[in-house]
């Protein structure tokens, strides 16, 4: 039995393998769903220590309903699709990847 659950919230790369190399060896279960829109997310999450989210939106109410919930980790740049405040006043931590395709973004750009 491991020692934390680690939901993916949603992905569209073809599996969580590098998660599972990460976050197994210390105990943690990582369940993969594809919640693209974040509803229900709350539901199918209800056990998780951890969300970690590429595009699923986290409103209030979800992170309310998160009652292990210590950490939601976006996968990119912004945190525009959390409700970062809500999750402060649940007592959650909100990270996200500051340096997330900023090569990239700027490539595009020129």
């Amino acid at each position: 039995m491991a020692d934390f659950k680690v939901y993916v919230s949603d992905y569209d790369y073809p599996d969580l393998e590098i998660e599972k190399s990460i976050l197994n060896p210390i105990g943690a279960e990582v369940i993969g769903l594809q919640c693209k829109d974040g509803i229900g997310l709350a539901e199918e999450a209800a056990d998780a220590d951890v969300i970690l989210q590429q595009y699923a939106r986290i409103p209030r109410e979800a992170i309310a309903e998160l009652k292990n919930c210590k950490a939601i980790c976006r996968y990119g740049l912004g945190v525009d699709i959390v409700d970062v405040p809500a999750a402060y006043e649940h007592g959650r931590v909100v990270t996200n990847v500051p340096d997330y395709c900023v090569d990239e973004v700027a490539d595009h750009s020129i």
